[in-house]
């Protein structure tokens, strides 16, 4: 019997994924097509489209991976003796724990639910205790930089690397600074601004190893003193008592610092790459950008990677101040061949729209122009797009910047003020630069403007490194980067002692941490716990049940005091089939629940005809069926889907719980399929 597919169509990158043309990315001869759906440029080595079935040996694995080890142990340790001391001379202080009359501001203990029942144990976590050095200062400073074309982001950072290099207050602060890059900076001893504690400087902004252009305006940038980070006073905090009020003022403003300084190691380090706030990522440089072989264990496929990622920051504890770390899994571009990238995402969608959206903004690395010793050097440029036909209205809406669509080297001309003459993009290239273009049919990319182009063949540019990926993932790639961050506690928990702590800094002979009085420990913190025992969950007919791993099977059971399940009925998705059987199946089990036998209501009409993944079509669909329902008074509907695309899921979810307002449970095609021993286990999990 065949059964319809599990699998939908998705939005890929930051445009749907259509039935649009493909894009040619060939060489010199003949069609030169791109292979699509699937395909592989021979130039690509491993780095085509990677389908699951595909995943090389040890997919998402590292050093840290090791299946015999499960448990994470490297030497016994206790848990800190000051904490537990201090707790229990607080506990007389906490109160009781009471719910009534709770107001705006809920009083909670200290230790809610402290008791001596169950097994104790002791267990690691995720935190790292911080030291604070009392005998050292830390200032904070505000920092107004007064131009709009240096906005958040990589160019106001690159503009913070300006002010430390080239103001002479900071030339002597080394290890000694640190920054958020927004408008606040803690430092590690005063600054000599003058009396008033405020100073002005005027720098011209320009790229790292650049000089300041001629024509580029200064920017004015004001810094002025804010104030100490009150580190005595969160100190005293630590140790106040429960109820004390007053201490709680500064807490915040020396967290905010300490999350700076900590942030300041990895901020600096030209190998670790920002995910988003307080998350850092370290992964390897692909020494040949025309494959990618580096990269083969995190492909999430379609020209993007899985890379581990670590996000930290400061708290206040019982008696300490601890630092949390913990990993997560965040999707970059790789440092690739532009013209590489763009073969891997076309092996996966062809829609030439949907690519201009991917690629859009990348800032991509070339080594083609020469100085005045013929020798070449890197420059870098932001990717504003494709070319796109004028509009022959001259609309001022209009992207258009050339004859056509979509062009390649060899068909995109321009005016050339050096030649005195019009040429393509090929023959420019050849004259100018001398080189000969490999892929001339492929794709031009503009570099510049929508009104000023700037056109470079994606052939000669890397994309560089530590570009994190802002769009939505489809599903295969949300199944491949879970493959990679799903690992096991004692997994999880190697890793953040070796490369979380590397990537933090979290090491003895850190310079930036050192000069501000600040130490943290190697070792996670052990904290007391205690097993209790399952509770007993009783059903009807007496018969009860205790729990294993804290779930249990509903097969066979009755509930204790059940009620009667009425007007319900089923909505079947798509080419979802659900079967005279199916539906004997689900009686049975909820007759077996005790829910009574009540027949569904006629569901004849019951059916959603989808579209292409969360479209309008699925949408309307969806959303009338389901209107129609209630207006027939169903009270409980079951769906049945012919996909496990997430965005189906989540519509049927706002449409029930939101727009409709009615319970829903559902069921992927695929769980109906199997044994009639499965199919009595999930349909008692869906009563």
């Amino acid at each position: 019997m065949s059964h319809p597919s599990i699998k939908a169509t998705s939005d890929v990158g930051r445009g749907a994924a259509g039935n649009g043309r493909a894009l040619p990315l060939g060489g010199r001869g003949g069609a030169q097509t791109l292979p699509i759906r699937g395909g592989s440029s021979p130039s690509m080595g491993r780095g085509g489209h990677q389908s699951s079935s595909a995943r090389p040996t040890g997919y998402g694995d590292d050093e840290f991976t090791d299946p015999k080890s499960q448990i994470y142990n490297p030497q016994p340790e206790a848990p800190s003796a000051a904490v537990a001391a201090k707790e229990e001379r607080d506990r007389p202080n906490a109160g009781p724990l009471v719910f009534e009359d709770l107001g705006d501001d809920i009083p909670l203990p200290v230790r809610p639910g402290f008791g001596t029942s169950g097994i104790r144990i002791n267990l690691r976590t995720n935190h790292f205790a911080l030291s604070l050095d009392l005998e050292k200062t830390m200032h904070r400073y505000s920092i107004m930089i007064s131009d709009p074309e240096i906005p958040i982001g990589r160019k106001r950072r690159q503009f913070f690397s300006v002010i430390f290099n080239e103001i002479p207050e900071f030339q002597a602060m080394r290890n000694r600074v640190a920054t958020d890059y927004a408008d606040t900076m803690i430092t590690a001893g005063e600054l000599e601004l003058g009396p008033l504690h405020t100073k002005e400087y005027r720098l011209p902004y320009h790229e790292l190893g650049e000089l300041p252009r001629s024509s580029t305006k200064a920017s004015r940038v004001v810094i002025s003193l804010a104030g100490v980070v009150p580190t005595s006073e969160t100190s005293r905090y630590l140790e106040s008592i429960p109820g004390d009020s007053t201490d709680l003022e500064h807490r915040l403003a020396t967290l905010q610092a300490l999350n700076i300084v900590v942030n300041a190691t990895p901020n600096e380090d030209p190998t670790v790459w920002q995910a988003s706030r307080n998350v850092f990522a370290q992964f390897p440089r692909n020494d040949n950008p025309t494959n990618m072989k580096v990269y083969e264990k995190m492909d999430l496929a379609g020209g993007l990677i899985g890379v581990r990622a670590y996000y930290s920051s400061t708290k206040t504890s019982t008696a300490r101040i601890l630092l949390n770390l913990h990993g997560q899994c965040s999707p970059f571009y790789p440092e690739l061949s532009l013209l590489v990238l763009m073969k891997t995402f076309l092996g996966k969608c062809d829609d030439p729209l949907a690519l201009e959206n991917f690629i859009q903004r990348l800032r991509v690395r070339f080594k083609y122009i020469k100085d005045e010793k013929n020798q070449p050097y890197e420059t870098f440029k932001n990717i504003q797009g494709f070319s796109h036909k004028k509009d022959p209205q001259g609309s001022p809406n209009s992207r258009g910047n050339a004859d056509q669509d979509h062009g390649t080297s060899n068909t995109i001309k321009f005016h050339c003020a050096k030649y005195s003459r019009v040429m393509t993009v090929t023959e420019y290239f050849s004259k100018e630069h001398g080189i000969e273009l490999k892929y001339p049919k492929a794709p031009v990319v503009n570099f510049g403007s929508d009104a000023r182009p700037v056109w470079i063949p994606a052939e000669l540019g890397v994309v560089e490194p530590g570009q994190p990926y802002r769009g939505k993932l489809n599903d295969e790639q949300t199944s491949n980067m879970l493959l990679i961050a799903a690992r096991g506690p004692a997994e999880n928990a190697r890793r953040l002692v070796g490369a979380g702590a590397q990537v933090i800094g979290i090491h003895a002979n850190n310079p930036i941490l050192s000069a501000f009085g600040i130490s943290i420990s190697t070792k996670m913190i052990v904290v007391p716990a205690r097993v209790l025992q399952p509770p007993t969950i009783l059903y009807g007919d007496g018969k009860t049940i205790i729990p294993r791993d804290a779930s249990w099977n509903l097969t066979g059971t009755k509930f204790y005091a059940p009620g009667t399940l009425k007007n319900w009925s089923y909505l079947r998705c798509g080419r979802s089939i659900f079967t005279h059987q199916h539906l004997q199946a689900l009686r049975n089990q909820i007759k077996e629940c005790g829910l009574g036998n009540t027949a569904p209501m006629p569901a004849d009409d019951y059916h959603a005809e989808l579209g292409i993944g969360a479209d309008e079509k699925t949408d309307k669909a969806l959303h009338g069926v389901m209107q129609k329902a209630k207006k027939d008074g169903v009270k409980f509907l079951f769906v049945i889907l012919d996909t496990e695309a997430k965005a189906i899921h989540a519509r049927l979810k706002f449409l029930a719980d939101v727009v409709i307002g009615k319970p829903f449970n559902e069921a992927s095609q695929n769980l109906l399929i199997g044994d009639q021993a499965f199919n009595i286990q999930f349909f008692s999990q869906a009563v």
